[in-house]
C-alpha cells in the first residue's frame, strides 16, 4: 500500500498510519462501497451508485 504524505515519518509512525488505512478500507467496504484489491496493497475504491429518483421525500 502507498500513501503520499506531505511529511516523512518514523517506521512506528508509517505502521500506525497503514494500520488505519487498512481499517478505513474495511469499513467503506462494510457501508456499501465497492472495495477491489487489484494488487498487493492497492485498491480500488468506489462509492454506491445513488438512484436519487428513487429515493423517498
Amino acid at each position: 500500500m502507498t500513501i503520499t504524505l506531505a511529511t516523512e515519518a518514523s517506521a512506528s509512525t508509517t505502521r500506525k498510519r497503514l494500520s488505519r488505512t487498512r481499517e478505513a478500507i474495511s469499513e467503506l467496504g462494510g457501508i456499501g462501497w465497492k472495495v477491489t484489491e487489484y494488487s498487493k496493497g492497492r485498491y480500488e475504491i468506489l462509492r454506491p451508485t445513488v438512484n436519487s429518483h428513487k429515493l423517498p421525500r
